[in-house]
């Protein structure tokens, strides 16, 4: 089982509609966000994003809104998907 480490977003800007995210790099990770309105990230509430880069844009958002994102990174070996970080959690307000 892998060791869990700290993952940090290290840069978060939301204007026009979109969040860009910067995330502190991890060698051979898939990172998986998560953005809500909702504090407690109710289900239907939540989109899901995965991405290999350190950079990610989140699109279509409403001007005004808060939304809270949090970040995971997570390994795949074989069939499986360990998480290797706690969530990153940041919260932004769209202008």
């Amino acid at each position: 089982k892998p060791t869990i480490k700290s993952l940090k977003v290290t840069k978060i800007k939301g204007k026009k509609g979109t969040v860009t995210l910067k995330l502190k790099k991890m060698k051979g990770v898939t990172y998986s966000i998560e953005y809500s309105t909702s504090k407690k990230f109710s289900y239907l509430k939540t989109d899901y994003k995965t991405t290999k880069k350190t950079t990610a844009t989140l699109k279509n958002l409403k001007k005004g809104k808060k939304y809270y994102v949090r970040v995971y990174a997570y390994k795949t070996n074989y069939a499986n998907r360990y998480v290797v970080s706690k969530a990153a959690k940041k919260t932004v307000t769209i202008k």
